[in-house]
């Protein structure tokens, strides 16, 4: 379970320490949540303060809201909601997939009562309120495309289709606390010129999170950095997010340089400048996969796995009624394969302990699998299962590195789950196709824009909600962090984290990966300028992605070795020497081979 709070604060001018969740879900209509609604406001965020709860064992968020109308409930011209994670000092909850507000956004907010107990140092007397169903239950405002946009839906027309539907729903019409007209903002964006134009950008196909550059070219960008928005990942692209401040490299009036932040999806992308005039690209951005990142607000750093268990890993402990089968008979044995088919396709070293879990509430310190309620909370409305991983930041002479110091996953005791056994009914939800995106999310991969993703953010009963597929394009990704976790290490001079080591334990996929590399030959190794990769006559019937990452785990070549070709040939022009990481798959089985180039 994640670590204790306390614990945060040994080392703390070493340490920046940081919670992360990120969750599957399916959706809730927005009739469940007005109904379940105690208020139903439009407002905008002014005001952002985090607190510790009185257990100090997690950070919330107050997000003070200026109410513009109320559909449901009464209210004053101010409300308080609370949403999970924040940042304290240098102890930090980042709640990812969760709500997250900023200072700005307006929208529709359907809120229920919160029973949140925050420390001593919360005065405010206003009640507290929860989006009901979590980041279902705000519906942000486009003004300039005149659309309201929760995770799921995007609502054309905010004052005829929006105001409409809930006034229906309500059976009430909607008082005025402060005067916002939408019709009057769309009116005067739209009678801005659209600065912004001819947007193009290179390469076309990137990932998200690795800190891969994406160059735009154009015009009217302005002189002074504005924002660069990617379709969000997290909603299936109905929005945008945003890059942060040090992932803008360059910024010019025809061309900007930015690292493709995480949580970015295929899509097109969004210039804004400092004037507040946007204008979006007509092309279309591939983005193949994107990891978890931690964040320190206006920074972005790449987060990898270290050796928490002492034995190069991670030790999972399954909570009691999960460990001996009997909350969800059948649910253990599909976790331990899920988990199992991971770590064979990647090395991740990920065990399961022998013994039950003695942890009953968040206050423990093992990684725990476990079913909600009784220790654990509840998960809102709509949720399948929610990974948590606990971050701590180091300042090295580099500057900051991060690394997971804990995991935890949280399933929904409640929903009709599928454990194999007969055919899938229209009514359940494939539990394996949930643990392996939720260990995925362990694996520090992110949502992809791609409904046939393992990887895409929600599900659908029946047997559509079956997605048990690992694609190449995620395998990369994962390769990609382990390749880190295994050769990056945190502050060199500083050994108290621990490199992870690949498993090497029994694994019946073992040969998958063997597969892929028996009749492979890679030389000369050492290589200067060339390297040639040579094929047997099985492996040559198959069509190969040969990627090559260096000591950080980013990637700095793709070659594809075409069916048919016995030896081919890669380049290493401009490559610097060193060690590096050659990972191989034909889309199904992968292997990994080092690479020296003096």
């Amino acid at each position: 379970m994640l670590k204790k709070a306390t614990f945060l604060f040994a080392l703390k001018v070493l340490f920046f320490s940081q919670f992360i969740f990120s969750q599957s879900f399916f959706e809730v209509p927005l009739k469940q949540q007005i109904e379940n609604a105690t208020l139903v406001v439009e407002g905008k965020v002014t005001h952002k303060q985090c607190f510790w709860n009185e257990a100090h064992t997690m950070i919330y968020t107050v997000n003070t809201i200026e109410i513009y109308k109320t559909f449901k409930g009464s209210s004053t011209r101010n409300a308080n909601v609370v949403t999970t994670g924040g940042r304290i000092g240098l102890d930090a909850i980042e709640a990812s997939h969760s709500l997250s507000l900023k200072i700005g956004d307006v929208g529709l907010f359907t809120l229920c009562d919160s029973k949140t107990k925050l420390d001593g140092s919360y005065k405010d007397s206003r009640d507290m309120f929860d989006a009901y169903s979590a980041n279902q239950g705000f519906y942000v405002y486009d003004v300039l495309n005149n659309t309201a946009t929760n995770v799921f839906k995007m609502r054309k027309d905010i004052e005829q289709s929006l105001y409409k539907e809930i006034m229906f729903l309500t059976g009430e019409r909607f008082s005025t606390v402060k005067g916002f007209e939408v019709s009057d903002r769309v009116q005067t964006q739209t009678l801005k010129a659209i600065v912004p134009e001819g947007i193009s950008f290179s390469p076309s196909v990137i990932s998200a999170g690795t800190q891969s550059t994406l160059t735009i070219s154009g015009r009217g960008f302005g002189d002074a950095p504005g924002i660069v928005g990617f379709r969000n990942a997290d909603n299936g692209g109905q929005s945008f997010v945003d890059a942060v401040s040090n992932e803008i490299l360059s910024w010019s009036d025809t061309q900007i340089r930015v690292n493709v932040t995480a949580n970015a999806g295929t899509g097109n992308i969004r210039i804004t400048t400092t004037g507040g005039i946007s204008a979006e690209s007509s092309s279309i951005l591939t983005v193949n996969f994107s990891q978890l990142n931690a964040s320190s607000g206006r920074e972005a750093f790449l987060l990898q796995h270290y050796n928490d268990n002492g034995t190069g890993g991670y030790t999972f402990e399954l909570a009691p009624g999960f460990f001996n089968d009997t909350d969800n008979p059948g649910a253990r044995a599909i976790f331990e394969n899920a988990l199992e088919i991971w770590r064979c396709k990647t090395g991740v070293n990920w065990v399961i302990s022998d013994q039950p879990s003695q942890d009953t509430s968040r206050q423990g310190d093992g990684n725990v699998v476990t079913f909600d309620g009784g220790g654990f909370e509840a998960l809102p409305a709509g949720g399948l299962g929610r990974t948590f991983t606990f971050r701590r930041g180091i300042n090295c002479p580099s500057g900051e590195q991060w690394f997971v110091v804990g995991i935890d996953i949280i399933f929904n005791r409640d929903i009709n789950w599928y454990f194999g056994v007969g055919a899938i009914r229209n009514n359940q939800i494939d539990f394996e196709s949930t643990a392996l995106h939720e260990l995925g999310h362990a694996h520090l991969l992110d949502h992809v824009i791609d409904e046939g993703s393992l990887m895409h953010f929600r599900s659908t009963f029946g047997p559509s909600s079956i997605s048990r597929t690992i694609s190449s394009n995620l395998i990369e990704g994962a390769n990609n962090v382990h390749f880190r976790s295994t050769t990056n290490q945190i502050c060199p001079s500083d050994l108290r984290v621990g490199l992870m080591t690949s498993f090497t334990g029994d694994c019946t996929l073992n040969t998958e990966d063997i597969s892929i590399l028996d009749g492979l030959e890679l030389f000369p190794n050492p290589a200067k300028d060339e390297v040639f990769i040579s094929r047997n006559s099985t492996t040559a019937n198959s069509n190969i992605d040969a990627t090559l990452y260096d000591l950080s785990g980013r990637r700095v070549m793709l070659k594809k070795l075409n069916a048919g070709s016995r030896i081919s040939r890669m380049s290493l022009d401009n490559l610097e020497a060193g060690v590096y990481l050659l990972s191989l798959t034909d889309g199904f089985n992968t292997g990994t081979k080092k690479l020296i180039i003096e």
